[in-house]
């Protein structure tokens, strides 16, 4: 670590030295997914005899695990929340999408997800086909599409298919639903606005433990209330950033989510000072 941070260059002078013995290695554990990690996190947690920190970079790292541990009833202490995955903008759009499947009725949902890879209309258009479905009683597929008049020929089928892709999601599990919503349309919107396609990975994980788009929102819905709240408990398990655990030691460390992208971030930190960048490390 120090011959490391000593190249750069926007930095105090300082020595790092360690008191302990060298007496502990560091491994790597390979996975191919990150399913495949939480399970085996999970599989740690269950046979923690001592002290054990599972250290992220960001909370969102935090969702799955959290998830886990209640479901299988292990004891955790989760430090320092601070919690923004749920007011992600991705996580929004596919919790609007569901909700609107749910309730074709739902206008709120319709406005969050219009023009969002699926169906895209003007403003116009969009604003009349809310007041319809206040005004006549009718869904907002049927008040799409009466709104289909008034487009050019070419852009009509839009209405037909906005109906397919959404009654086909109000049928199928939580987790085919997500895959469904970003095949068709909605992942080609997260990738023209540069959008985290992680926060899709974690809604994935999130859903394949639930059976129906009811339950799997009122569980995102649990956790974002868990997870606004401090839990400490006499337990084992930590949670926490590796922000939040500067200073502290813990018998053993796992860290999550360590690969190119989340950790360390590909993002720039705007608020960094430092005469170096991501290239440099």
């Amino acid at each position: 670590a120090q011959r490391f941070i000593s190249k750069n260059k926007g930095r105090y002078n300082k020595v790092m030295t360690a008191n302990r013995q060298d007496n502990g290695n560091v491994s790597l554990i390979d996975v191919e997914t990150r399913e495949e990690q939480f399970t085996q996190l999970l599989e740690i947690a269950k046979n923690a005899t001592s002290e054990v920190a599972f250290l992220y970079r960001d909370n969102e790292s935090a969702v799955v695990l959290v998830d886990l541990l209640l479901r299988n009833n292990i004891p955790f202490s989760l430090r320092k929340p601070e919690m923004n995955f749920f007011g992600n903008r991705v996580v929004k759009d596919i919790v609007a999408y569901l909700t609107l499947a749910l309730n074709d009725k739902d206008v709120n949902a319709f406005k969050s997800i219009c023009n969002k890879g699926i169906l895209y209309l003007k403003r116009q258009n969009q604003d009349y086909a809310i007041r319809d479905v206040s005004k006549k009683k009718i869904s907002i597929y049927d008040a799409v599409d009466n709104q289909m008049q008034y487009l050019k020929k070419s852009y009509r089928d839009r209405s037909d298919s906005f109906r397919d892709v959404m009654q086909g999601v109000a049928e199928i599990t939580p987790l085919k639903a997500i895959k469904h919503l970003v095949n068709s349309g909605y992942g080609d919107y997260l990738e023209e606005k540069h959008l985290d396609f992680g926060k899709i990975e974690i809604l994935k994980n999130l859903a394949h433990r639930e059976y129906d788009i009811k339950g799997f929102l009122e569980r995102l819905k649990y956790l974002e209330n868990y997870l606004t709240k401090d839990h400490t408990q006499n337990s084992n398990v930590i949670l926490s950033t590796i922000h939040s655990s500067k200073g502290l030691e813990y018998d053993y460390v796992y860290m999550v989510d360590v690969y190119d992208g989340r950790f360390p971030s590909s993002k720039p930190n705007v608020f960094s000072r430092s005469k170096d960048n991501a290239n440099g490390e």
